[in-house]
């Protein structure tokens, strides 16, 4: 009984001792629940730390590269402004500026320049680095080259006769010498300012060379040019006669070594540019066929400069044979060159019969109109029955227009004063001086620039005072114009009254004219145009270099402009650059508190 109250009481005891133990079970177990989930919590964040540390690793290298590559890149950029830099710098120094002299001669240099321009003499400091163009081994070959024609230009021609051109004379022979290796070089067609500058040197020694002045006669159809040219000569040399469709360009001048003709012909491709605009020249196309003149053609086109001497009889024969328009092979000739032993004018004075400007033979009207512009003076003949007509008002405003204006060149003459009254003479003269005052824009000027002639009772007269008989139909033409000048004047009064009537017909006073205009000033004449062929080579050379230089600046400025942008990158780069660096900073810092946070879990972990 006692042994199972004892059982009885121990079992209860058992029963109240093991409740505390039970109680702390249930909590160590839920606490290792929580554990265990906090460590699985832990646990799947170390995994996801691991992958975000990897990529931050991953996206750290690629940074790293990145910046590697813009670092590269920087360097690259400003290597490159720093050659920018030095070729600015070395444009800078191009740019023209005398700021040297020669050491050899003293002549003044410019810093750009290599050579000096006035003995050849080459520079021995460059002024800019050549190893930054490229052109370093090409630069001082041309350089020596360059030298080579200063020095070369500087001798002068044993002929030149003109001491106060020396120094734009040798610039000239330097400015050609160039111009000439420049187109050799790069090839005519590469090289038109070239071409431009050669050719005006050339015309610069040609006006030099030829040291005569061309005086230039125009005048419309029937005007009198060719009874003019005769009469300024003293011979009966040009055809009187010739029809419109049949004009030679031909230059009459006296000589002292003989008479002669040099006869030139056309090109076939001269030829065949006339022949296209002979279409609207009727009497040309029906004289051309008339005289079977095709038949011909091919024994003169091409063919070399002919040269003819003569006597002073055969001479007028000769000019009628190749310019005559019966004469089939006329038409082929190009230009005639007629030298007459005479010492009524100068020997360097050149008559130059031109077609007219109203030829029906387009090609022709071009040649007159060349040689409007190029001569060195004109007698621009008009009839004086039309004096006060607009026609003749008309073709003198052409003769000033293709002289460019330049009035002052241009002699008026008013032919056939012998087919006029003089009052009606008079008359016209008066009202056509008031109207070319205005034309001339200058009163003094035209009434100085005007003359009023007869040119056939000048040659008339000369030859009845040299004992030559006049043609039956030619003296009976003079004795009416007798009667102008006087009408007690008789033919047989020739003699006794030999100067009023060579007054009258005025071609004497023309002359004067002439002689005091154009002759007594030739030297002065010939320095001017000679001087203007220089003025006008070097507006061509400065007018492009100006164009060289603006070029020269605006590859300048570009060149700035690209620093300039390139700077800007520079700048994007090196904030890209501190970006980056700061963004590695920060990688840095997340990677080392998340590897404490990982170490601080595993650490704890290993403790439960």
């Amino acid at each position: 009984m006692r042994k199972r109250k004892q059982e009885k009481i121990f079992k209860a005891g058992m029963k109240v001792g093991a409740a505390p133990f039970q109680n702390k079970y249930e909590q160590v177990a839920q606490e290792l629940r929580k554990t265990s989930t906090h460590m699985n919590e832990i646990t799947r964040n170390q995994k996801k730390a691991g992958k975000i540390t990897e990529q931050l690793i991953d996206g750290a290298q690629l940074n790293h590269q990145e910046l590697k590559k813009h670092d590269d890149m920087l360097k690259k950029q400003e290597k490159s402004a720093s050659k920018y830099k030095r070729k600015v710098q070395n444009l800078e120094l191009m740019m023209p500026s005398v700021s040297a002299i020669c050491q050899v001669c003293g002549h003044p240099m410019g810093s750009y320049q290599l050579v000096c321009s006035s003995c050849g003499a080459i520079s021995k400091n460059f002024p800019y680095e050549l190893a930054d163009f490229d052109i370093k081994e090409k630069c001082i070959s041309e350089v020596e080259d360059l030298s080579q024609t200063v020095r070369a230009s500087n001798t002068k021609d044993d002929d030149w006769l003109y001491p106060e051109l020396d120094e734009k004379f040798k610039k000239m022979k330097k400015i050609q010498k160039i111009a000439s290796k420049a187109m050799k070089d790069k090839g005519e067609e590469n090289a038109p300012v070239y071409r431009k500058i050669f050719g005006l040197s050339q015309k610069f020694f040609a006006d030099y060379k030829k040291r005569r002045i061309e005086i230039a006669v125009v005048g419309t159809v029937k005007a009198g040019k060719s009874s003019l040219i005769n009469a300024l000569i003293g011979s009966r040399l040009a055809s009187v006669d010739p029809t419109p469709e049949t004009s030679i360009l031909v230059k009459y001048r006296t000589t002292e070594e003989g008479n002669y003709l040099k006869i030139s012909f056309y090109t076939q491709t001269q030829w065949n540019a006339l022949w296209n605009t002979t279409k609207s020249a009727t009497v040309f196309q029906s004289e051309y066929k008339r005289l079977e003149a095709d038949n011909i053609k091919y024994d003169y086109l091409d063919q070399p400069q002919k040269y003819i001497t003569c006597s002073s009889e055969e001479l007028s024969n000769l000019m009628m044979e190749w310019s005559s328009s019966e004469a089939p092979k006329h038409f082929f000739v190009k230009e005639i060159e007629v030298g007459y032993q005479s010492n009524t004018m100068p020997h360097d004075v050149f008559l130059v019969d031109t077609p007219g400007l109203s030829d029906p033979v387009q090609y022709r009207s071009n040649i007159t109109r060349k040689y409007i512009k190029n001569a060195d003076w004109i007698l621009a003949c008009i009839t004086g029955e039309n004096l006060s007509c607009q026609p003749e008002f008309n073709f003198l405003s052409k003769v000033i227009a293709n002289k460019g204006n330049d009035v002052s060149k241009i002699f008026v003459v008013a032919t056939k004063k012998d087919m006029l009254t003089n009052e009606a003479g008079e008359k016209k003269v008066k009202e056509f001086l008031i109207r070319l005052g205005e034309l001339y824009d200058n009163e003094s000027m035209a009434v100085s620039r005007f003359s009023f002639i007869a040119a056939e009772m000048h040659l008339m007269t000369l030859q009845v005072l040299n004992g030559i008989d006049l043609e039956k139909e030619d003296k009976k033409k003079f004795k009416k114009a007798l009667l102008e000048i006087d009408e007690d004047l008789e033919f047989s009064d020739v003699n006794t009254k030999s100067d009023e009537i060579l007054k009258y017909a005025g071609v004497n006073e023309l002359f004067h004219k002439i002689d005091k205009f154009v002759l007594q000033n030739k030297r002065k004449y010939i320095i001017d145009v000679i001087t203007n062929d220089y003025i006008s080579c070097m507006k061509v050379i400065n007018d492009n270099a100006s164009i060289y230089l603006d070029d020269t600046k605006q590859f300048l400025k570009q060149l700035t402009e690209n620093r300039e942008y390139e700077k800007d990158q520079i700048e994007e780069l090196e904030q890209g650059n501190a970006d980056l660096e700061e963004l590695l900073v920060k990688v840095k810092e997340v990677r080392n508190k998340l590897e404490r946070e990982i170490k601080a879990n595993s650490d704890l972990y290993k403790n439960m």
